[in-house]
């Protein structure tokens, strides 16, 4: 991940791109300027507020891109997320309808507390109009287009997390991948606090 506060690169979410020096973890992956300990990994902050941009990457290996025939991620998040495979963009948030992912400085559209996204029918006081009966960690299915930007081999995967101010006071990302392959077992992560691939993995780059 790179909480460096300062924009990676243009290729950042390619698999060309060098991340040898960016520091790893694992997943719940975060800023909380009150009560960090829900964390396992904690991004660094401004101060008591968090950035406004993060950036993660995480590699998978699928053998035969070609018998991949189902994939999608569950995600959980704060306050606004694009996901790449591969350099391309795959999915973004409703929160980042409109907004210039390779901006750095650029805010999100909305807001998206993370502890809002509860089973439906469930609500908290303060997600009442801000994703209050979503699903929780939401199942994003990927399309055939997305499919085809597997290959065969190393596979990476990217997320930038963003906030809808300067002085939000937390960040979160969870994200699970999960697939099907012709003629073979699905595979998927174990649990949400992880990022997996073909094989389970706990750390983010």
């Amino acid at each position: 991940y790179n909480d460096s506060n300062v924009y990676p690169a243009s290729n950042w979410m390619n698999a060309t791109f060098d991340d040898i020096l960016w520091p790893s973890g694992p997943a719940r992956i975060g800023f909380e300027s009150t009560s960090p300990t829900w964390l396992n990994t904690t991004l660094q902050g401004s101060g008591s507020y968090a950035l406004v941009s993060y950036y993660f990457r995480t590699n998978f290996t699928v053998a035969d891109a070609s018998k991949v025939i189902n994939m999608s991620f569950n995600i959980d998040y704060d306050d606004g997320y694009v996901v790449y495979l591969n350099g391309y963009e795959i999915n973004r948030s409703g929160s980042m309808a409109g907004v210039d992912a390779t901006s750095h400085s650029a805010l999100t559209a909305a807001a998206h507390n993370w502890i809002c996204d509860v089973p439906a029918g469930s609500t908290y006081p303060d997600c009442v109009g801000n994703d209050a009966t979503a699903p929780f960690y939401p199942n994003i299915p990927l399309n055939s287009t997305h499919l085809g930007y597997l290959v065969n081999g190393n596979n990476i995967l990217a997320v930038v997390i963003k906030q809808l101010s300067a002085t939000s006071s937390d960040a979160m990302l969870i994200l699970d991948l999960n697939g099907w392959e012709s003629g073979g077992t699905p595979w998927h992560a174990n649990k949400t606090i992880n990022i997996s691939g073909t094989t389970n993995s706990t750390n983010i780059t």
